[in-house]
């Protein structure tokens, strides 16, 4: 077996952990407003994020009639290069779940869709005791496993509450929009509402493999599922000329509108999740059962998953993270997606539409083949939709533990009432792991 990197790669951003405060309940507030993305994103040359007062006057002075010409020429003079480049990322190796997940020996890999967003804000933890079912530090746990995975329930309980997120709910979720409950049945069955706040977590605790660190030592590595289970999605806010931008340009790159924004319209149901990998030292290929005795290794945040908009991420720390120290994560208004930072006015299309958009017109410029007036008209087209039309919302009121926290046990062998897991969607979510040890 090949050895584990003692200290994994850092590979999207450090994390660091901050004392951001402590916690004696489950469900009330702790941590710090989450952090923004970061200085390093850097937006294309030319791009403003809500576009300039120039560009929007000389846009706003146009009649109808001449909006829709420079449409019609935006789409005739860009149209070739985002189609090469839509032809282009489409051959590339799509995404799997097999080609995505984390495989812990040699070079660490991170391949999820959302692995190039640069972001360089820390994502922050916030240290405490256990928030319940109080632990005794350096205590093996033993007891009934009633989903058959080799693990004790009461062991995987103490671990999911030593890991367990603050979760930041967005300011502005509609009325009715909150956590569910679920029969203990396929399909998934709404069978209890409940608010936004607390949130309620549902979380599955597996094991990966084992392998061996620099020192020899054999570390024994376990994967938490936690997932945020929503009764609704509310959408996207998009309308108007945002939806024709939208159109036209999923026109350009070979999609639909409707095909475009499939991820981004408002449902029934919203299953979301994050995830970390923890490992302890052991022997023998035996788990620990002691809870205290694990570290997170990486961490993986879900942001629109397997969609046109996936902005899902691994996230490593530069060392492993001990035990009772909470990574904070914020929701998007309305979509939900999970993010380590503050993502409000996060840009949803993918990096390679909005950076061959812009490259496309500052080509089309300095080649003579459009002016300065459609230049103008082009920059604020682009700005718009990227930056203003297409963003994530966030407002944040602070975090919070789930109030409640659910196993549901292994896909195989459900528990705690928890056979809506057996669902489709959910079942896609859990019957392959995020990480696999080499």
């Amino acid at each position: 077996m090949k050895k584990f990197v003692a200290h994994l790669a850092l590979l999207l951003l450090f994390v660091l952990i901050s004392p951001a405060g402590l916690l004696a309940q489950q469900g009330a507030a702790a941590g710090a407003p989450l952090p923004g993305p970061g200085s390093a994103w850097k937006l294309p040359a030319h791009a403003v994020a809500g576009s300039t007062a120039e560009r929007r006057a000389a846009w706003q002075k146009l009649t109808p009639g001449q909006r829709k010409e420079v449409l019609k020429r935006f789409a005739a003079n860009l149209g070739p290069a985002l189609a090469k480049a839509a032809r282009q990322h489409t051959a590339a190796s799509p995404p799997d779940r097999s080609v995505m997940s984390q495989r812990l020996g040699g070079a660490v890999q991170s391949t999820a869709p959302g692995a190039q967003l640069r972001i360089s804000g820390p994502a922050l933890f916030t240290p405490l005791t256990p928030v319940t079912r109080a632990v005794t530090p350096r205590t093996a746990i033993s007891g009934p496993d009633n989903d058959f995975d080799g693990l004790p329930d009461d062991f995987e309980n103490a671990l999911g509450d030593a890991f367990t997120p603050v979760y930041h709910v967005s300011t502005g979720e509609q009325p009715g929009t909150g956590f569910a409950l679920f029969g203990d049945f396929v399909p998934q069955t709404v069978i209890q509402n409940f608010p936004a706040v607390p949130p309620i977590s549902h979380y599955r605790v597996t094991p990966v493999g084992f392998g061996t660190d620099s020192s020899g030592q054999q570390i024994g590595f376990l994967e938490i599922d936690y997932l945020t289970l929503w009764n609704r999605d509310d959408g996207l806010q998009i309308g108007g000329d945002c939806e024709t931008y939208a159109a036209i340009l999923g026109g350009l790159i070979g999609l639909s509108l409707a095909d475009l924004l499939d991820g981004a319209q408002g449902h029934t149901l919203d299953d979301e999740r994050s995830a970390a990998l923890v490992g302890a030292p052991t022997s023998g290929f035996q788990y620990s059962t002691d809870p205290a005795a694990y570290s997170g290794y990486s961490y993986y945040t879900a942001a629109h998953e397997d969609t046109f908009f996936d902005h899902s991420a691994y996230l490593t720390p530069a060392s492993p993270v001990p035990a009772f120290n909470h990574l904070n994560l914020g929701f998007s208004r309305a979509k939900h997606g999970t993010y380590t930072f503050n993502p409000d006015g996060l840009p949803l299309f993918p990096e390679w539409v909005i950076d061959t958009t812009y490259f496309t017109i500052d080509d089309l410029f300095a080649a003579g083949i459009i002016d300065e007036f459609d230049y103008d008209f082009y920059l604020f087209i682009a700005d718009t939709l990227f930056f203003s039309c297409v963003v994530e919302h966030f407002g944040d009121q602070g975090g919070s533990f789930a109030g409640t926290r659910i196993n549901v046990g292994e896909e195989s062998q459900p528990i705690n009432g928890s056979g809506f897991i057996r669902d489709g969607e959910l079942a896609g979510k859990l019957n392959s792991l995020l990480w696999t040890v080499q």
